[in-house]
């Protein structure tokens, strides 16, 4: 979960207590408001060499939570958890090194969302889609692109179906479809992307009904195939 927390004053006592805590029962104790305990159960992890721990650590500084934010210590301790093979550290240090918020070149950031996707770390392999597609550490490859944006919405990630999408749209490796990319998108949007929400509102069929209608059972078999729930996009035809 990884969510927003507050924090009081713990004692050493109580921190190493919790250096046994996995990240899901560390998970358990934010959902129940142990915030406090949750923070000392991953500073103690890290403490102890837990690759995991590590970057869960670096999460509450990289985002400013519990803690003043800090983006260099939080790339200190997502590249101590890289290096001990943690996935989620591996992919959040790239995204920084990408976005040039720390020291590091393009091709690190490859070679560090490559290690995450390996894992199967369905961020780790959008990072890859994206560097792929807009050739930044990597050769420009669009058929790449679409193989790591498909193995991504294979996991559930919905920035994989967004991105999908966004191939067909601009027919980059694909023939431009806008059907398709409004399909994609509506299955995206349907599992939470933010950014699929916006282009929809673009881009959604409208006045057509026999149009959207066809889009709409497109998404229908698109969420099928991708093994996701069937879902009643009617609210939808009205964007």
């Amino acid at each position: 979960m990884r969510s927003f927390i507050t924090r009081p004053l713990l004692g050493i006592a109580a921190a190493v207590a919790l250096i046994g805590n996995t990240p899901a029962e560390i998970d358990d104790l934010m959902a129940s408001g142990g915030e406090a305990q949750a923070f000392a159960a991953a500073e103690a992890g890290a403490d102890a060499g837990d690759a995991e721990l590590t970057g869960y650590l670096g999460w509450f500084y990289d985002n400013g939570r519990f803690v003043p934010r800090d983006a260099a210590r939080a790339a200190e301790l997502y590249r101590a958890g890289a290096e001990k093979g943690d996935a989620f550290s591996q992919w959040r240090l790239a995204v920084m090194i990408d976005e040039g918020s720390v020291p590091g070149s393009l091709e690190e950031a490859v070679a560090l969302f490559r290690k995450a996707a390996a894992q199967r770390n369905s961020d780790g392999m959008v990072g890859l889609a994206v560097m792929h597609a807009t050739g930044r550490g990597t050769e420009r490859d669009f058929e790449a692109t679409m193989r790591y944006y498909q193995a991504a919405a294979r996991l559930g990630n919905p920035h994989g179906l967004q991105g999908i999408g966004v191939l067909y749209a601009n027919g980059e490796g694909v023939t431009r479809d806008m059907d398709e990319a409004v399909a994609y998108w509506i299955v995206a949007s349907v599992a939470g992307d933010a950014t699929s929400e916006e282009l929809l509102a673009k881009f959604m069929p409208q006045g057509e009904a026999q149009i959207a209608d066809r889009v709409v059972e497109r998404a229908d078999r698109i969420a099928r195939n991708y093994n996701l729930a069937r879902f009643d996009m009617t609210a939808d035809r009205s964007r």
